[in-house]
């Protein structure tokens, strides 16, 4: 049976059904499906109320669409689509309270859709007929309504209104699809629910608002950078070991006069499908410069301003000039400017992008790979591509406290940048405990909500005049000067006597009740010690202080119970999570020298990381200067590789121009002679390496004599010329003198 059906006859649905074997019962139970609520009465009454005026309009005017002449693979369109419009303004128009629609139309087009679907038909290719009329109806629509935008935004919701009218009783047929999605190049996107009962209003509240909305920016986004409706937020990256604010990445934002602020991820990819990205990216370069100036002149600006780069401004191949022009109009350093590339857009042409990074590094602006670990990026892009710094995505940041692969990769990314000298930037950290797993695996700097949120430049002003900087609580790992021991136990008694007994050596002393307690804790509080019960309710010592190992690496943990278990807790400390096993009841001095003694070997730990981390802070850089000299290294060399080039391209014109040309160095010893002069003074001795006043006396006492740009006439072996000198080195580092001889045709 042919898969071809006509989407818009119900010629014959019956017989179609019968011969397909598809059960006229399940075809109601679908259609109960769809009942209206009293909202979609209320919105598809006052779209009829519209319809007739509207219907009249397109009438009279469809002869406007693309006929089958500029369609060769669609006839015209306008038939149909009248049809359709008709057929859902019949549906509207049901004046019968207790039959809202036709439930004939709406049970055969659920027919419709349920053979399609045993055809072997995509629910797609039902939605590509509908993608096609939007494409068609839009520039009608814009003339109808006389090119205003208010008419047109109100004609266009009417008409979607009545599409997906269609659209969401077709999908009532496609049970068993989970998700559909359809797409045109305006962004149509619906998404069906597989059986569920709000299904049809679902689609029709929430895919239409969507789509709607997105034809409104759409048709609006070239105004707003016109009608200054863009402006630009930031948000601060502070260095995670002193807190301090040294960057702010500018983030724009669309600040619709009707739809109000919208966020980069709703407009931007309408902008990149548009073209008016490269417009975009451009305002976003000068308006974040303009305002780095403003806080240099306010005293303000000891910091970063990171600017994101759209895939085709990147391609721009004028870019660096138009960086390097900014930079000097703005009168900014360029260490200023950060500029922020996703690994994506490296991937389309990574020569290019090479020579596009190399021109941008020889400006000196900082370099940023963003979105570090979502495409293909490899040690071999950190090291091809000149980056100052690394962001790694937000997905690696979310629940990397929880997650060992998450943590893993985090790691990874980290010391692999360290190690060809790249800094690393975390964004998406959102609290204290992703901060602290950051701060000891030496991430250098961090942007999210734990910091602040993007703000506007009034309020980021506010933050630069009173020094901003990451308030100590987020820093929960950063030692205090008094040395802090956690007591986790079930019975309240044991609590109290521990803390009583242990308050006299001077510790901050934190309780617990339970194991999940106790890791509540650990999120805030940089505690060195940790002494734990061993049989607690929900959580036993053993575990929580193996997840409080495994979170927070750098505490002591001891155990101190009633109950030996000797396979468990002999387990635990062959792991590391114990440090020693004490037990109960104990004794003061003994328990008290215990503890004393975790807290030495806390500070010795604390003293070898610190040292470590010098050390290791002393190899990044010492990697960066590396890495900085092999970028000049190599920059050098292929300067020279193109002087040399050029060298070479010199001697060849002049070794092919028709006049006697000869090179002398400052002690008048030939090191050129091109082929003219090759073929007249050859037999004479003339080559490089000899002495021009052994060979030819006479043009070396007209040489002499003769002063730069004047000429002297000179007889050579029967033959006159005039002869020329210059003297090299006044754009050069080159010594010597070029001669030139000219025959004198007029001298017999």
């Amino acid at each position: 049976m042919s898969k071809e059906f006509d989407h818009s006859g119900l010629i014959d649905i019956n017989r179609l059904l019968a011969a397909l074997g598809i059960d006229e019962q399940h075809l109601w139970l679908r259609l109960n499906d769809l009942e209206f609520g009293d909202a979609d009465v209320h919105r598809l009454s006052v779209l009829n109320a519209r319809l007739d005026d509207f219907h009249h309009q397109f009438s009279s005017q469809h002869h406007d669409l693309p006929s089958a002449a500029s369609n060769p693979g669609h006839p015209s369109l306008a038939p149909e689509l009248l049809a359709r419009l008709w057929r859902a303004h019949c549906v509207c128009s049901s004046s019968s309270n207790s039959e809202r629609y036709d439930k004939e139309y709406v049970r055969n087009r659920i027919a419709i859709g349920t053979a399609q679907q045993h055809l072997g038909l995509t629910s797609e290719a039902n939605m590509a007929a509908y993608r096609h009329y939007l494409a068609q109806l839009m520039p009608l629509l814009w003339e109808i309504s006389n090119r205003d935008f208010t008419e047109f935004e109100t004609l266009l919701s009417a008409i979607l209104k009545v599409i997906l009218f269609d659209i969401g009783i077709m999908s009532a047929a496609y049970s068993s699809i989970e998700k559909l999605e359809m797409a045109d190049d305006a962004g149509i996107l619906a998404k069906y629910a597989d059986s569920d009962r709000s299904n049809y209003q679902f689609f029709f509240s929430e895919l239409n608002e969507n789509l709607l909305e997105r034809t409104v920016l759409e048709n609006t986004l070239h105004l707003a950078i016109a009608g200054n409706q863009l402006l630009l937020h930031y948000q601060p990256l502070v260095d995670l070991q002193t807190g301090k604010l040294v960057s702010l990445e500018a983030l724009v934002r669309w600040a619709h006069p009707e739809l109000g602020l919208i966020a980069p991820d709703r407009f931007i990819p309408i902008a990149e499908e548009s073209g008016l990205i490269g417009a975009i990216g451009e305002w976003v370069l000068r308006s974040a410069c303009q305002d780095m100036r403003s806080w240099l002149d306010e005293g303000l600006g000891d910091f970063r301003v990171a600017v994101n780069v759209s895939p085709r401004q990147f391609r721009d191949a004028q870019l660096a000039d138009k960086v390097e022009d900014l930079l000097a109009e703005m009168r900014l350093e360029p260490h200023m400017l950060s500029l922020e590339i996703t690994e994506k857009v490296l991937m389309q042409d990574s020569a290019s992008s090479e020579n596009i990074l190399r021109q941008l590094k020889m400006l000196e602006v900082d370099l940023i790979l963003d979105d570090f670990g979502t495409g293909y990026s490899s040690l071999s892009y950190l090291k091809r591509f000149p980056f100052d710094r690394v962001k790694i995505d937000r997905s690696f940041i979310s629940d990397i406290e929880a997650n060992q692969d998450g943590a893993a990769i985090a790691k990874t990314i980290i010391s692999m940048a360290h190690s060809l000298g790249i800094k690393v930037v975390a964004e998406g950290v959102e609290n204290v405990a992703q901060c602290n797993f950051l701060r000891r695996n030496r991430c250098d700097e961090m942007q999210g909500f734990l910091i602040s949120h993007p703000l506007p430049k009034a309020e980021i002003s506010v933050f630069l005049r009173d020094g901003f900087s990451l308030p100590e609580h987020a820093f929960g790992d950063v030692k205090p000067s008094s040395r802090i021991l956690m007591l986790v136990d079930d019975e309240p008694n044991i609590l109290a006597a521990l803390k009583r007994l242990l308050r006299r050596d001077g510790y901050q002393i934190l309780t617990a009740n339970s194991g999940a307690e106790g890791l509540k804790l650990l999120e805030d509080k940089a505690v060195d010690v940790i002494v734990s019960d061993q049989r607690m309710p929900g959580m036993m010592g053993v575990d929580f202080l193996r997840a409080a190992k495994e979170k927070y690496p750098d505490t002591v943990r001891i155990v101190l119970s009633g109950y030996t278990e000797l396979k468990s807790v002999t387990d635990a400390i062959n792991e590391g999570a114990i440090y020693k096993f004490l037990t109960k009841p104990w004794e003061d001095n003994q328990l008290r020298g215990h503890i004393a003694e975790a807290f030495r070997r806390k500070e010795v730990e604390d003293e070898n990381r610190r040292l470590n981390i010098e050390v290791q802070t002393v190899n990044q850089e010492l990697a960066a200067a590396n890495r900085q000299l092999g970028m000049v290294l190599k920059q050098k060399q292929q300067k020279i590789a193109r002087n040399e080039i050029s060298l070479d391209i010199v001697r060849e014109v002049l070794e092919y121009l028709p006049l006697p040309i000869i090179g002398l160095d400052d002690q008048a010893v030939v090191v050129f002679v091109n082929a003219a002069s090759t073929a007249v003074f050859s037999r004479m001795g003339l080559r490089p390496g000899c002495d021009l006043a052994n060979v030819l006396p006479s043009l070396t006492e007209a040489i002499q004599d003769t002063r730069e740009d004047f000429a002297s006439v000179i007889e050579i072996d029967g033959t006159w010329f005039r002869v020329t000198c210059r003297s090299m080195g006044v754009q050069s580092q080159s010594r010597g003198r070029l001669v030139t001889l000219t025959p004198c045709e007029d001298i017999a």
